[in-house]
């Protein structure tokens, strides 16, 4: 939800619930609906078309990140970063640093810098260990994932405090590692991780940067060796081809990262489909299933992209949506919501380090758009509770900073904001200046502009932590 890679494009109108009733009439709906469908379709009957598309459609949302990642890993790899300006490696650091402008894409923070790093673990046969600087307390994570989304280690300040070094050990090594280096299993290859680091304020985003050098990476081998760092190397990963290129453009991808970046022999299910299989393309397939796949890819498409545009999870009690407890894990099996989390942030970190809540839209169903205004109240209850920082940012539709007079684009607990008397805290958010006495509390939007709203609460305690927090109550004042 905050990694600088989305890029969700626009919602095509498409209707959640008459889609999944298409799913479920034709028994696809286990593996959408958060069942992990494994059971077998009634029978072993030829698919025809209606039910390759059934079958395909419920593929689709399943593998959704694999094509995702595999776009983007072809993007970083072979183009320079949008960002830092230079192209990714395999196996080093791509440290951002720069101040956050309205171009930079991907809902980013304003109080946070990123690094992230490829890895292919084939490439060295033995696992990797990532070097973490000892800080001065202040808020750090990497999160590790798979080309899933799925978190499978999250080391931060609270579990390594002092710093120190852990190991992503991929499958089939049954080493030991040194003492003191944490390991962090996964059983594919092919990694993806994202650090998060703050900073407070201008003059300590420098000194943030010089901690996020500190973040270094080797094989074990010449870990061993004293070396903590050494240089990546070029990548040249697979192109995934253009949608508008070819309608199973999508399948070809998941086809090819099925065997990069799963683990073998999973989800037989979709065999059928070509999926997991041993063919390249689908020309062994059936003109009818070949159909009916084209038709799921058009359709999973939309239900994903419409899915990120309005996310689902838990209306709180002022409006405001709470993620679902899964994110991050997805261990719920709702691989429609891993798959809009993919399209709508890369990566998202489970609740118990970040629980992310969103504002779409306001009390009377219309988007939050720049020609309202809104005022915000926290009562003194409701100021988001945490241990490291909160921040409220507010995002046009395509991911980005809202460009105002004031370069503000958030506001937080490092903020210097007006309190009431009571302890509560009223914020403004609209296109115009609230008045000298308001305008430390205003973020400004722009008139005739949709946008949304995200509170972001790292290391929550209470009620954020346990997604019954209600929020701000929100009210429209024109």
């Amino acid at each position: 939800m905050n990694s600088f890679e989305t890029n969700p494009g626009q919602a095509f109108g498409v209707q959640r619930r008459s889609l999944l009733k298409v799913m479920a009439s034709a028994g696809a709906l286990g593996a959408v609906g958060g069942v992990t469908g494994c059971a077998q379709l009634a029978g072993v009957a030829p698919l025809d078309e209606d039910s390759a598309y059934a079958l395909a459609l419920e593929a689709y949302v399943y593998a959704y990140p694999l094509e995702y990642f595999a776009r983007l890993r072809h993007l970083r790899l072979t183009a320079p970063d949008p960002v830092a300006k230079v192209r990714a490696q395999w196996g080093e650091w791509l440290h951002r640093s720069v101040v956050v402008t309205p171009d930079v894409p991907g809902a980013p923070q304003t109080d946070t810098l990123y690094s992230n790093v490829w890895l292919d673990l084939s490439m060295y046969g033995e696992p990797v260990v990532l070097t973490i600087p000892k800080m001065d307390g202040r808020y750090w994570s990497i999160q590790c994932s798979d080309f899933m989304g799925t978190t499978f280690g999250l080391p931060s300040r609270r579990s390594m405090p002092e710093g120190g070094a852990v190991a992503i050990v991929g499958p089939g090594w049954s080493g030991t590692l040194p003492a003191g280096v944490k390991p962090l299993r996964t059983d594919v290859a092919q990694t993806f991780s994202l650090l998060r680091l703050f900073f407070s304020s201008p003059e300590d985003r420098l000194k943030a940067i010089e901690f996020q050098r500190g973040f270094k990476i080797a094989p074990l081998s010449s870990y061993l060796h004293g070396q903590t760092h050494v240089a990546g190397v070029d990548g040249n990963p697979f192109k995934p081809l253009a949608p508008k290129d070819d309608p199973l453009a999508g399948f070809k991808a998941m086809q090819q990262m099925w065997r990069e970046a799963l683990p073998p022999a999973v989800n037989d299910r979709y065999a059928r489909l070509g999926l997991g299989a041993v063919e390249s393309g689908f020309g062994h397939l059936s003109p009818e299933v070949v159909r009916g796949m084209e038709r799921a890819e058009a359709q999973g498409r939309r239900l994903v992209t419409a899915n990120a545009q309005n996310l689902p999870g838990n209306k709180s009690l002022n409006g405001w949506v709470a993620p679902k407890p899964s994110i991050g894990y997805y261990n719920d099996g709702d691989r429609l919501y891993r798959a809009a989390i993919t399209l709508a942030g890369t990566v998202a970190l489970p609740v118990s380090e970040n629980p992310y809540y969103t504002l779409f839209k306001d009390g009377e169903g219309a988007q939050l758009n720049g020609d309202a205004r809104y005022e915000l109240h926290f009562t003194r209850e409701q100021i988001p509770q945490v241990n490291a920082f909160w921040s409220l940012h507010a995002y046009t539709m395509a991911y980005k900073v809202i460009p105002n007079p004031l370069n503000r684009y958030a506001l937080g607990d490092r903020s210097s904001m007006r309190y009431a008397a009571d302890g509560s805290l009223t914020l403004y958010v609209q296109a115009d200046d609230p008045g000298a006495e308001k305008n430390a509390n205003w973020l400004p939007v722009r008139k005739g502009e949709a946008y949304w709203l995200i509170v972001r609460a790292y290391e929550p305690k209470g009620a954020l932590q346990d997604l019954t927090w209600p929020g701000p109550t929100v009210t429209r004042k024109a």
